[in-house]
Parts: C-alpha cells; sequence; structure tokens
C-alpha cells in the first residue's frame, strides 16, 4: 500500500466519499466548532451573551456524527459481500444502507430521517 494512498484515499473510501468531498465535510465541521469555541470565548466575557450557543452546537455535531457513524457501519456492513460478490440482502445494514440510499450529498441529518433516526 503506497503512502499516498494511504493518507489520501483509504479513509474518505470507507464512508463511500472521495478527498475533496471529505475536505469539504471536515472545512464546514471545522467552521462550526470555531463559530462555537468564539461564541464560547464572548460568553466567557459577557455572560449574557450566547448563553446556549456553544452548548447546542455541540449537542447538535454529537448527534450529527452518532448519526454519521450508523450509517457508516451501514454502509461497510452492505459492502459485504457473499462469495458470488453480491450483497447479502440479509444483513440488516445492507437493508438499511439501501433504503437510505446513502446519498453521499445528503446532509446526514436528512439520511437519518429518512430512516427515522432523531436529527432535527
Amino acid at each position: 500500500m503506497s503512502t499516498f494512498k494511504r493518507l489520501f484515499v483509504d479513509h474518505p473510501a470507507t464512508i463511500d466519499e472521495g478527498y475533496f468531498e471529505h475536505l469539504l465535510f471536515a472545512f464546514k465541521f471545522s467552521g462550526r466548532l470555531f463559530r462555537m469555541g468564539f461564541a464560547a470565548l464572548v460568553h466567557g466575557v459577557v455572560p449574557a451573551t450566547f448563553e446556549t450557543t456553544a452548548s447546542s452546537g455541540i449537542l447538535k455535531l454529537s448527534e450529527e456524527i452518532r448519526i454519521r457513524r450508523q450509517l457508516m457501519a451501514s454502509a461497510s456492513e452492505c459492502r459485504q459481500t457473499d462469495h458470488n460478490g453480491k450483497c447479502n440482502e440479509n444483513q440488516t445494514g445492507c437493508a438499511e444502507y439501501r433504503r437510505v440510499g446513502y446519498a453521499k450529498h445528503a446532509h446526514p441529518r436528512q439520511r437519518a430521517q429518512t430512516i427515522g433516526w432523531p436529527g432535527k
């Protein structure tokens, strides 16, 4: 395995993303964290401001990560094939993966709502 593939390709592929898709997700995620950190900093200086911004944002991010991990696990299970190279339709993860359709560009909350997981 080449170092390039290990550093830039392998991890995004485990969640059905390309490098740039994964990069965009990480940039958006870090931007949200920076905004929450700034709100917490301002709240520390002026307690009447941003009273719940950081904590609410962290809870939302946590839920999105939980949902994303469940979908990744379903996708991983779905990619496991039987000896004929076909997905085992009896696997729970495969059924969930197919039901969601695992639209790569859909927001985790949209994928979660498709299969009835919470994620407002």
